[in-house]
Formats: structure tokens, sequence, C-alpha cells
């Protein structure tokens, strides 16, 4: 009898060890990140850099989709398991375990394609005329987080919970003076960001990662997505899949 409960037991673990694991990952519509097609499947170059990790590791995917701010309270809580894009900081530690990196991202400015804006410093953002759209729960660098300290210039934000369309239009009526956003190749290109552009300062560059809950990721399956990650970036998937959007 010890002998077939040991025999069960062991079954157990190698059954466990190479069952499949389900991973939910944020999604949102924003272009080329995310973009659901008329057939109801996920694409954009954040869906494909998860995807490819999780084909490596034998994992499937659930998506979920979310705006950000919510998605960070979901991965805090474990019932969201993954996220793409993310910068690593302190508070964030604190619920994730961060893999990567898999891309570099730089935040810029977003502007009316006639304006002249001088801007040479973080500073200089205070004198922009009208309100700076930014994404709630986003992280845009140490410098930006100092000056939203500042009363008077954090007043002059206005928050917002997922890239919509609208504010591009908002730019473009002056209702909004800038929008702060990832630089991506191409983006400029598509109808809906007609008369608008990117302004040459840079608000923040950093590596950024795939955050996992600690409440729902354990020891085990984390090994296992950082290996995958190491794999398929040695092969240079991750470039690969970001020439497709540019």
């Amino acid at each position: 009898m010890k002998t077939f409960v040991a025999f069960l037991a062991i079954l157990f673990m190698v059954t466990s060890a190479y069952a499949k694991c389900t991973i939910r990952m944020r999604v949102a519509e924003s272009y080329p990140f995310f973009f659901q097609q008329k057939n109801g499947q996920w694409s954009g170059f954040m869906t494909e850099h998860g995807e490819v990790i999780l084909k490596e590791a034998g994992c499937e995917i659930i998506y979920r989709k979310v705006p950000w701010g919510r998605a960070l309270r979901l991965l805090e809580q474990g019932r969201l398991d993954m996220m793409g894009a993310m910068s690593v900081t302190e508070e964030r530690k604190r619920f994730l375990y961060f893999i990567g990196p898999h891309f570099l991202e730089t935040v810029k400015l977003l502007v009316s394609e006639d304006s002249e804006y001088e801007i040479e410093t973080h500073d200089d953002l205070k004198y922009i005329p009208g309100k700076i759209g930014m994404l709630r729960g986003g992280w845009m660098g140490q410098k930006m987080n100092t000056l939203l300290k500042d009363a008077s210039f954090s007043k002059a934000v206005h928050w917002v919970t997922s890239h919509r369309p609208e504010i591009l239009e908002k730019i473009r009526m002056g209702r909004l003076g800038a929008y702060v956003r990832l630089e991506i190749p191409g983006l400029l290109n598509r109808p809906e960001y007609k008369g608008i552009k990117y302004h040459p300062f840079i608000i923040n560059q950093d590596p950024v990662y795939f955050g996992l809950s600690k409440k729902s990721v354990n020891s085990t399956l984390l090994g296992k997505l950082q290996a995958a990650l190491e794999r398929v970036k040695k092969r240079g998937e991750f470039e690969k899949i970001l020439r497709r959007y540019e």
C-alpha cells in the first residue's frame, strides 16, 4: 500500500511538472501594442511578445481587457498574472516579479504639428499652454515623478485611464497642450494621427519588463517563464516582432 501511495505521489509530481500552465495576460485597445481584429483575435507587438514567451514555456493564454490602472490592482490581488511594458519601481516590486527586459521604452510628448514648444528640461513642461495628458498609473521616470509633486504642475495634468482616439482630437483642437506617449515607429503614419507630431524632448527612456503577480505566479513558474524569455530573446524574436510594426 505504501509503495502504491508513493507511486501516486511521484506520478502526481511528474504530471504537475509537465502540465500546461494558463496565464491571464492584460490587453487593451492601444495600437500597436494591442488591437483586436474583426475575428476577435488579439494582435499587436505587445500581444505577440507575450505570446512568444508563453508558447516557448508551454503555457496557454487567457486575455483580460482592462485599463492600465485597474490592471495594476488586479496584479496585486492575483486576479491577473502578467502585463508587459512595465518599468521597475520600488512600489511595483512589492507585488510583482519582473522578467526581461523585452524592449527599450522611449517616452515623448505628442503635440500639435504646428506647435513650437521650446523644451530642454522637465521644468519647461510647466510652461506648455493647456493641460498635459498622462496615463494614470503609468511610470514616466523619476524626473517626471518629482515634477508631479509640484502642486502647480500637477493641477495642469489631465489624467486618462487608457489611450483613446479623442485625446488626439483634443490636441488638434488645442484643448490639450500635449500628451505623454511612448515613441513608436510608424505610429504617426496612421490616419488618426494626422496633424500630430512627437516633440523631440525625451521625457524618459528605460528598458521595460513583463510584470508577474507574486500572488498567482509561484517560483517554479517564474523560473520557467524567465528561461523561456531568455531563449526567445537570444533568438532575436522580440526584434523581429517589433520590425513588423514599423
